[in-house]
């Protein structure tokens, strides 16, 4: 089939015309390089692998850009370029080269995630949930988070001198702080142990 035309389209997006009126659109720096002109007769399968070629090109310019906004897990990198329309093989292809590239790391990324969350007070079974929400495997989260060293009661004492100290009046309220507590992942024992020493630790600034 025959190229009869060649314009820019949405983009970095070139629109190849040909001569039966169907198109395509191909990244244009694939275009670009490539050695397609008008009057180019191409078949059928030359057409499928170029348009195969462009999409790898554009997946991987794509996982550039979503990785320059934060880091992101195998999964979840995955999951976005297959949402934006690419090939399934091209997907796979452009995650992959990620990971060649040192721009995709899913253990690098989950010690991130574990220091993190251990600077926000954040519980060990929470940090573990939210890494699994993000894509990573359980695996690779149990290697992270063997790096997990923070106090669960210190980190339930700071929660409370931020949140919870001006709730803590009544015993009604203290159940209610106490219940919070145990839903952000932390046991009864460590939240129980912390609200003790946290009320000593007024009675004690008090005398």
């Amino acid at each position: 089939m025959k190229i009869i035309n060649a314009k820019k389209a949405r983009g970095s997006q070139v629109k190849i015309i040909f001569e039966d009126e169907s198109e395509i659109l191909l990244d244009k720096e694939y275009f670009l390089n490539s050695t397609l002109s008008i009057g180019l007769d191409l078949d059928e399968s030359e057409i499928e692998k170029i348009k195969v070629e462009s999409d790898f090109i554009r997946a991987k310019a794509r996982a550039v850009y979503y990785l320059s906004n934060g880091d992101l897990s195998k999964k979840s990198l995955t999951q976005k370029l297959k949402t934006a329309g690419f090939l399934e093989q091209n997907v796979q292809k452009a995650v992959e080269r990620m990971v060649q590239l040192g721009y995709v790391d899913d253990y690098k990324y989950a010690l991130r995630l574990a220091e993190s969350f251990k600077n926000q007070n954040i519980s060990l079974l929470e940090a573990k949930h939210k890494m699994y929400e993000k894509g990573i495997p359980n695996d690779v989260i149990n290697e992270a988070i063997a790096f997990y060293d923070a106090d669960p009661v210190e980190q339930i004492k700071n929660i409370i001198a931020k949140k919870y100290s001006a709730k803590l009046n009544t015993p009604e309220n203290v159940n209610k702080v106490f219940a919070a507590l145990v839903r952000k992942g932390f046991s009864f024992a460590d939240v129980k142990t912390a609200l003790r020493l946290y009320a000593e630790d007024i009675e004690f600034s008090e005398d």
